[in-house]
């Protein structure tokens, strides 16, 4: 007869995968009634709801990294690693405050910062980061973030290119869909990057407890 506790990773995972197919859920409402402001060229623009949650989302990933780098019993260069991509990502969605205030292009230099700081840390510390990413990139964790980084970072970008959609509208071309399109599939990559951020955010702890 097997025991209560053996099936405890099972409800647990089960928990988490009714969590996270209510947060997908939620974000579609989400986008739904974003989609009831502005116009339809000015629909998913730089000051949309939408826009304003790819920045919650990374900013929240990016405490939870940095958590999971300081409070580690050796620190997470993995999670070093990480918090550059999604701080530098969250600078690069600020870019029309950056460009309004102070110039154009001006996001690039604190991003260039953090992604020094980033690689300084795992470079200096290169053994001990390659180890750690050895046993990260075995996790539920470092699947979901590359599956976010890749919807996100590519096939968002390319899903959004206006050829594209010419060759889908022809002579119909609305840029508000394409908008809707690219920002709303972008938003959903950092929801499963968060997600990612939070596995591996749970597997720190659940290792150092």
């Amino acid at each position: 007869m097997t025991s209560p506790t053996t099936h405890k990773p099972l409800i647990h995972q089960t928990i988490r995968f009714l969590v996270y197919a209510i947060a997908a859920v939620l974000l579609a409402e989400f986008i739904r009634f974003d989609a009831r402001f502005g116009s339809v060229e000015s629909k998913f623009s730089e000051s949309s709801y939408t826009e304003y949650l790819q920045s919650l989302f990374l900013f929240t990933s990016s405490i939870l990294l940095f958590i999971t780098y300081r409070k580690s019993p050796t620190k997470n260069y993995v999670a070093l690693l990480l918090f550059g991509l999604t701080v530098a990502s969250f600078i690069r969605e600020q870019d029309i405050y950056f460009e309004t205030y102070i110039g154009k292009t001006t996001w690039f230099y604190p991003v260039l910062v953090v992604l020094a700081f980033s690689l300084y840390g795992v470079i200096k510390n290169g053994a001990t980061f390659l180890r750690q990413l050895n046993q990260y990139r075995q996790s539920f964790s470092a699947g979901l973030f590359t599956f976010g980084f890749i919807t996100t970072y590519i096939f968002s970008r390319l899903f959004g290119r206006k050829v594209f959609w010419y060759a889908v509208m022809e002579d119909h071309y609305v840029r508000g869909v394409k908008n809707a399109a690219e920002e709303c599939l972008e938003l959903y990559g950092y929801l499963i990057i968060l997600i990612a951020v939070i596995e591996f955010y749970l597997l720190r702890t659940k290792k150092t407890a």
